[in-house]
């Protein structure tokens, strides 16, 4: 008998709440709710009888083919492509930005503001699938479909919140026309196993465009943040990367309006970085996810999170091409100077990410070990199980524990984001403590291996 998603994937803890789950089963017997920490989770709203599969089969965290699997199938026979373990394939990198009016209202470089815009105009899509503010106070964002080129404005910026493509996937079933999507690593990898099962999909959503992740948050990520920048009523609207001339790219600020139209705002080094960086309301999925690079994306973009870019407030992409179709729209786009991009060096791409890749490997490497040695369920991953050293399981140990008792002190103090920050005061000491260790032993032993090779060279 196959097993459901709900069974396997839910009650392990390991749906993302993507909802390809939900749109593909035959027999409706599925729905998106969020659970107690406000995560999207698959619930089953009817028996399934048919036994097909096909939820487990399109899950990004069940059992199934590995992004290097999938990138092996869609873009291995590319002329010149390229392959590395941290981005998958990749056939050009390149830095930069485009033109002023994509650049002000995008996160970063507005480059992927552009791509959607040349899509529709170019006429290579008849609609793009993206996610954008939503009219409902307990559901901020969806995915929604736009057709009218000058209405690409609305999913500009990035999102740290959840949202769920099941509707939007039954449009793409149900409408004839071809279609790009945006989304995180796991969307796309949702999208690219339910192509190999549905020819419909394969042939409507042409373009993919995927977005550098390092974890997702929960609602009350979001909710905790707004009441860190002072907002008192139920909050109605938030802009998370709006751009200060006075700040640095990284130093964005978040905006949030309540329904008395008042208005906050919060630097995000000034309370919300320690609550992004420590996976305080990350979902839980995110731990067993090995994919930064979103590499079953035609292309990937992320801020250029090097020294050298972070300076200019901005923004400035990084950008990794995988598709022939991606690379022309980048060609062309440069010769027309509508955007404005160099090459650069993959190692580079990679070492922007550097902090994300650690977690997504080294931690997720002792998280499988952990899981093996307690006889629990995962996935399978193309990391390779191992116990850690005695910092590195005090640092996921940490992790985990920040990520639980944010949740449980949201939900028994909430509005008070202050009084949560205060009692999160003492592990959040104790593991900066760890990091300085971890990484002051690391570049230690970088400084004696860089001296040993001097001397042995003579």
């Amino acid at each position: 008998m196959i097993e459901k998603v709900t069974t396997k994937v839910v009650e392990n803890g390991l749906c993302i709440g993507c909802g390809i789950c939900v749109a593909l089963c035959p027999e409706n017997a599925l729905t998106l709710k969020f659970n107690s920490k406000g995560e999207y989770n698959a619930v089953e709203i009817t028996s399934c009888t048919s036994n097909c599969g096909i939820c487990i089969k399109t899950c990004p965290f069940g059992d199934n083919s590995n992004e290097d699997a999938i990138g092996l199938k869609l873009f291995s026979s590319i002329p010149e492509i390229k392959h590395t373990s941290e981005t998958g394939y990749f056939l050009k990198s390149y830095v930069g930005f485009a033109e002023e009016k994509y650049r002000n209202l995008g996160a970063s470089g507005g480059i992927a503001s552009w791509i959607l815009e040349t899509l529709l105009v170019n006429g290579y899509v008849d609609k793009i699938i993206c996610v954008a503010p939503n009219n409902n106070f307990d559901k901020l964002f969806h995915f929604t479909i736009i057709s009218d080129p000058g209405s690409i404005s609305k999913c500009s910026g990035s999102v740290y919140y959840p949202v769920e493509m099941s509707d939007a996937i039954k449009y793409v079933l149900n409408t004839p026309g071809k279609f790009a999507i945006t989304g995180l690593p796991c969307f796309i990898k949702a999208i690219r196993l339910a192509q190999e099962l549905n020819v419909m999909l394969k042939e409507k959503i042409v373009f993919t465009l995927g977005l550098t992740c390092g974890q997702m948050k929960t609602k009350y990520f979001t909710e905790y943040v707004a009441s860190l920048a002072g907002l008192k009523d139920q909050l109605k609207a938030v802009s998370y990367r709006v751009k200060d001339t006075k700040l640095s790219s990284n130093n964005f600020k978040f905006s949030f309006i309540d329904i008395k139209e008042d208005k906050k705002t919060i630097n995000f080094l000034n309370g919300p970085y320690d609550a992004w960086v420590n996976g305080w309301f990350t979902i839980g999925a995110c731990d067993y996810c090995d994919d930064v690079f979103a590499e079953c994306a035609d292309i990937s973009l992320m801020d250029a999170w090097l020294p050298q870019f972070i300076k200019d407030h901005k923004g400035t992409n990084l950008i990794i091409v995988r598709s022939i179709l991606a690379y022309n729209i980048l060609l062309s786009g440069s010769k027309n100077k509508k955007i404005f991009i160099n090459p650069i060096n993959i190692k580079e791409v990679i070492k922007s990410q550097d902090g994300v890749i650690e977690k997504k490997r080294l931690h997720l490497a002792h998280i499988l070990y952990e899981n093996i040695k307690n006889h629990k369920y995962t996935p399978n991953k193309r990391v390779y199980p191992r116990l850690g050293g005695r910092i590195l399981k005090e640092r996921v140990k940490l992790r985990k524990e920040m990520k639980k008792k944010s949740v449980e002190l949201w939900l028994n103090l909430k509005p008070n984001a202050k009084k949560v920050r205060y009692k999160m005061a003492w592990i959040l000491i104790k593991a900066k403590f760890i990091e300085y260790l971890y990484f002051l032993i690391k570049y230690t032993k970088i400084v004696f291996k860089y001296i040993f090779n001097c001397l042995t060279s003579f």
